[in-house]
C-alpha cells in the first residue's frame, strides 16, 4: 500500500475521531492497512461490577494508536518520495470557499454555500487537474445531489454534511473517492445507485440520516469498503442480503443508535472480516450468537434491553477481546456465560 493511500485513510480517521467521539462512533483499523490494529491473543481479566442501570463487563481493551502521529509520519515519508507540489486557485476565484496547499493534494471547504456558488468554485477548482485531498461541503441547499456536480474531480476524501440532502442522482460520485461521509443530512435510504461506481471507497460514514430499511445488496458494489457507520438513523429492518458483496472486505460496522429489536439473521453472519460491531443504543433483548461472525473481536452491545446471560452466550466468538454490555436491564449472569471466550473455560 502507497503512502499516499495510507496517509488518506488515517487522515479521514484523524479528522473524525474526535468529532464523531460524541456520538461514540470509533475509528477502527482494518487488517489489511499497514498500521493495523488487530486482535490481540493475550489473556483477559474479567471485570464486571455494578452499573447504575446494568452491569458493565469489559474483557480485555482492543489496542490504541495515535492516529494523528501515524498520518504524519506517513505524509512526511510521502512528501520525501513524491516531490508533486500543488497550487491553490486564487482566493477571489475560490469565494466564498476557501484551500489550504496539502503535501497530498488540495483541501477545499465550502460552508454555508449556495448550489450556484458551489458549481462556480468547483468548476474553477477543476481547470487546475490537480488532486483534491479533501473535499469538505457543509450547510449547503442541495437538497438533491446532482449527477454532474463533480465531474472532472480527482477526489480522495470527500466530506459532505449537514446540507439536508434527500436524494442522489445515480452516478453521482465517481473515481477514486477512497472516504467519503455523507453524515447528518437526510437520507431515508442508502443511495446505493450514486454510490455504485465507488470501487475504491474504504470509508463510509452515514451517520445522522433518516434511514429506516437496509435492502438487499444496497453495498453491493462497494468491493473495497473497509469501515461502515450508519449510527443514529431509524433502522428497524436489516435484509439478509444487505451486505452482500462486503464480505471479503468489511472489518469495522457501526449499528449503533437504531431500533433494532433483534441481531438480523444471516445479514451479519457471512462478513468473515469482521472485527469489530457496535449494536449499541438499540433496542435488543437477546443476541444469538449463531447470528454473528466468529471473526469478531470486538462487540459493543451496550444500551440495550437485555436482561440476561445464558450459559456459553458467546462461545463461538473465539476471537473475541472486548465485550461491552453496560447499560443493559441485566438481572442475571449464568457463571458459565463466558466460558469458550477470553481463555475461560
Amino acid at each position: 500500500m502507497s503512502f499516499e493511500t495510507l496517509a488518506q485513510k488515517l487522515s479521514f480517521a484523524t479528522e473524525y475521531h474526535s468529532n464523531l467521539s460524541k456520538s461514540r462512533i470509533d475509528i477502527f483499523w482494518p487488517k489489511a492497512m499497514k498500521f493495523s490494529l488487530h486482535c490481540r491473543s493475550a489473556d483477559y481479566d474479567v471485570v464486571t461490577r455494578p452499573h447504575s442501570t446494568g452491569f458493565r463487563v469489559m474483557l480485555g481493551t482492543p489496542p490504541r494508536i495515535h492516529l494523528a502521529s501515524l498520518l504524519m509520519t506517513a505524509a512526511a515519508a510521502m512528501c520525501l518520495t513524491c516531490g508533486q507540489h500543488f497550487d491553490c486557485p486564487l482566493p477571489q476565484h475560490l469565494s466564498p470557499c476557501t484551500c489550504l496547499e496539502r503535501p497530498l493534494g488540495l483541501d477545499v471547504v465550502c460552508t454555508d454555500v449556495t448550489s450556484m456558488q458551489l458549481r462556480e468554485v468547483l468548476d474553477v477548482v477543476g481547470l487546475t487537474r490537480q488532486t483534491l485531498w479533501f473535499l469538505r461541503i457543509s450547510k449547503t441547499d442541495l437538497s438533491t445531489f446532482p449527477k454532474n456536480l463533480l465531474e472532472g474531480l480527482d477526489i480522495r476524501n470527500l466530506i459532505l454534511v449537514q446540507s439536508n440532502i434527500s436524494k442522489m442522482d445515480p452516478g453521482s460520485f465517481s473515481g477514486d473517492i477512497e472516504s467519503l461521509d455523507l453524515a447528518r443530512n437526510s437520507l431515508n435510504r442508502v443511495p446505493s445507485l450514486a454510490l455504485a461506481s465507488l470501487k475504491a471507497l474504504a470509508a463510509l460514514n452515514l451517520d445522522f440520516n433518516a434511514i429506516e430499511t437496509l435492502e438487499a445488496h444496497v453495498f453491493g458494489e462497494l468491493v473495497s469498503l473497509l469501515w461502515l457507520s450508519l449510527y443514529g438513523n431509524r433502522i428497524r429492518l436489516i435484509d439478509s442480503r444487505a451486505f452482500l458483496g462486503t464480505e471479503a472486505s468489511l472489518t469495522r460496522l457501526n449499528l449503533g443508535g437504531n431500533r433494532l429489536g433483534q441481531v438480523p439473521r444471516y445479514a451479519l453472519q457471512r462478513l468473515n472480516c469482521l472485527q469489530g460491531l457496535r449494536l449499541h443504543d438499540n433496542n435488543l433483548t437477546e443476541v444469538l450468537v449463531e447470528n454473528l461472525p466468529e471473526s469478531l473481536c470486538d462487540l459493543d452491545l451496550s444500551g440495550n434491553d437485555l436482561t440476561h446471560l445464558d450459559a456459553e452466550a458467546f462461545v463461538t466468538l473465539k476471537h473475541l477481546s472486548a465485550l461491552d454490555i453496560e447499560d443493559n436491564k441485566i438481572r442475571s449472569i449464568h457463571e458459565d456465560a463466558f466460558n469458550g471466550i477470553f481463555g475461560e473455560r
